[in-house]
């Protein structure tokens, strides 16, 4: 059997030029542009710059802290904390520097998607289709997926990469050389070093695979190389959690709390989207919304396609994202980005499925082989329009109204960056990660004397203050009276008690 993909379909190389050059605008337009453009977001992100900020101060690079206070909320291990931190040292603190790593582990995702197709089907230009379909899927370009300095980014990179080097030592004859064992052992590690146990979970969609075929189970549960690997993974997962157990006998009792809690009773008893439909619909309204009817077509042909390799592929991508699903689906605490790693999956059914379609049609039309670069490439386009126009604006997001908890962290980089830097004023707010981290840094590292008050009953005459919710500026109206020295861009009034 001829397992070749170029044997069935001849791309040209000008027709890997048109595909990098749409790939290299994509990646760069929705990815890069404008990226250190918005505030630090609240919640995740801004947690985790506070955790990097306070490792490059303290020297700890194996335990999380917050506050100078080891941290019993953010329990994944440290990997994208060291990035970040590492990111500041390289290239100093900013916006953008927090989000690079994130943006690297895309290209690097987008570099595997290629080799992959490379390795298995002799070609690089399914990869191309693949990422120009991932690029432009509408959960993928979800705020707390990509463009952020969240572990999400990290996490698809190394989950993909697993994934697509288990299926590697799948198509193998002879179940995969040790340099394929060992790239499946470093990625599942480094998947764990990003978020915990959260990295192992696709693995169940392996098992699931494989159990399709009995024989290929046992036949892989007979390699002493698989043995070698989990033995692996499982001695750095134990000596991470018996360290980290040494430096902070409660760490263990919170991991449990936070992660697996999301499957029992939900993180201090906090219940988040309790249906157990929430993903499927979901992925219906915004996160495959602008191909879902494809995913199905696609699927289909997919499975159908006579290429041994592209079937396969499709069957396995469609079982692991369904198995993901399920597993996250029994969750008492759901979140759009929980699902993140299913997206490359779901572009490679997408691609094979169109790749398909097209070979088929060629294959009873024979005149139209001339045109197959164009035809594959204008269904690709054409596919991706509907969901590229619903994520075209994700860029600009730092010109969108800012979400209002955000307003005094947006407000302070605001001051930050103005050229008639304004050095000393009073934050009224309920301090979150976000403005937390403001304070501290431009206080610390910028010389600026920024105090932060809860309420307005303290504020004095001659204060300058900066206030961001409306209920607060009503507050002071009520009780005192004072100039607006000017109205913030972000949302909220700097002022100046009389």
């Amino acid at each position: 059997m001829n397992l070749h993909f170029n044997s069935k379909i001849n791309f040209s190389d000008t027709s890997k030029i048109i595909a990098v050059i749409i790939v290299i605008f994509l990646y760069g337009y929705l990815q890069l542009h404008n990226l250190g453009k918005e505030q630090i977001k609240i919640w995740d992100e801004a947690w985790k710059v506070n955790n990097a900020y306070e490792m490059l101060h303290t020297g700890n690079i194996l335990n999380s802290t917050y506050n100078y206070e080891l941290d019993t909320w953010n329990t994944k291990p440290p990997l994208l904390i060291w990035c970040i931190a590492l990111s500041w040292k390289i290239s100093g603190y900013s916006e953008l520097a927090i989000r690079l790593p994130g943006a690297i582990a895309i290209f690097l995702l987008l570099l595997i998607l290629i080799l992959f197709y490379k390795k298995i089907l002799n070609e690089t230009l399914p990869g191309m289709l693949t990422i120009i379909i991932l690029l432009t899927i509408q959960g993928f370009n979800h705020y707390h997926v990509t463009r952020i300095g969240d572990p999400e980014p990290l996490l698809i990179l190394f989950t993909t990469a697993y994934l697509l080097s288990f299926l590697r030592i799948y198509f193998s004859e002879s179940r995969g050389t040790n340099k394929n064992w060992l790239h499946l052992t470093f990625f599942i590690i480094c998947a764990f070093f990003t978020k915990g146990i959260a990295g192992l979970i696709p693995l169940s969609g392996i098992l699931f695979f494989l159990s399709l075929k009995p024989q290929r189970l046992v036949s892989f549960f007979s390699d002493k190389k698989l043995y070698i690997a989990g033995i692996s993974v499982l001695l750095f997962v134990s000596i991470y959690y018996f360290i980290s157990y040494l430096n902070n006998p409660l760490y263990i009792q919170a991991v449990l709390k936070n992660e697996v809690g999301l499957y029992k009773e939900g993180m201090e008893g906090w219940i988040k989207h309790p249906s157990h439909w929430y993903y499927l619909n979901y992925i219906y309204k915004e996160g495959v919304a602008g191909y879902f009817y494809i995913f199905f077509i696609s699927l289909i042909s997919g499975l159908f396609s006579k290429n041994y390799r592209l079937r396969i592929t499709t069957l396995y991508a469609f079982i692991v994202s369904l198995a993901l699903i399920v597993i996250y689906s029994s969750g008492t605490v759901k979140n759009q980005w929980y699902i993140a790693s299913i997206y490359p999956l779901v572009a490679i059914i997408i691609a094979n499925g169109i790749i398909t379609v097209v070979k088929w049609v060629i294959s009873r039309f024979s005149w139209l082989e001339r045109f197959e670069l164009l035809i594959t490439l204008l269904i690709t386009l054409a596919v991706a329009k509907k969901s590229f126009d619903n994520i075209s604006d994700r860029p600009n997001s730092h010109l969108q109204k800012v979400y209002l908890p955000e307003r005094e962290g947006a407000a302070m980089r605001y001051y930050w960056h103005k050229v008639d830097t304004l050095n000393t004023y009073i934050v009224v707010t309920n301090k979150n990660s976000q403005n937390y981290f403001y304070q501290r840094f431009l206080n610390e590292q910028k010389g600026k004397n920024i105090t932060m008050y809860e309420h307005t009953d303290s504020l004095k005459p001659r204060d300058v203050v900066l206030l961001c919710q409306e209920e607060l500026i009503k507050e002071l109206q009520s009780k005192c009276s004072y100039d607006t020295i000017e109205v913030v861009p972000s949302g909220g009034i700097l002022t100046r008690i009389k």
